[in-house]
């Protein structure tokens, strides 16, 4: 009973005049957003915007976990970013680590021998 009172109704009703003024209101925001979006060039417009935003955030969270380690390495004495090590100095540091491992292979020499 309630089946055939629904195919009744529902064939009385044609599905374009239901939909036909739910296009009339949408359509004038479609084509606004046509004109601003100007179609595949306006898009890549858009995304290229929204890629640039999202690097320049990306590249301030990554400065301040940069500037942040330096902080801890200063504070314990590390070599950080900021530390810019010249030619002799790293001669120098070379140098000093090659003369500790030839004392330190002096002393194991020396104790392997007693």
């Amino acid at each position: 009973m309630v089946l055939s009172v629904l195919s009744v109704a529902t064939q009385d009703i044609d599905p374009l005049s239901v939909l036909l003024p739910l296009f009339e209101k949408v359509q004038p925001l479609l084509v606004k957003l046509s004109i601003v979006v100007g179609g595949i060039f306006g898009i890549y417009l858009i995304l290229l915007a929204m890629r640039v935003y999202h690097e320049r955030k990306q590249l301030k969270v990554l400065e301040d976990i940069r500037f942040n380690l330096d902080q801890l390495n200063r504070h314990y004495g590390i070599a950080y970013s900021y530390h810019q090590r010249g030619m002799w100095s790293r001669w120098i540091e070379h140098i000093q680590k090659r003369i500790e491992l030839g004392k330190a292979e002096k002393h194991f020499r020396n104790a392997r021998r007693k």
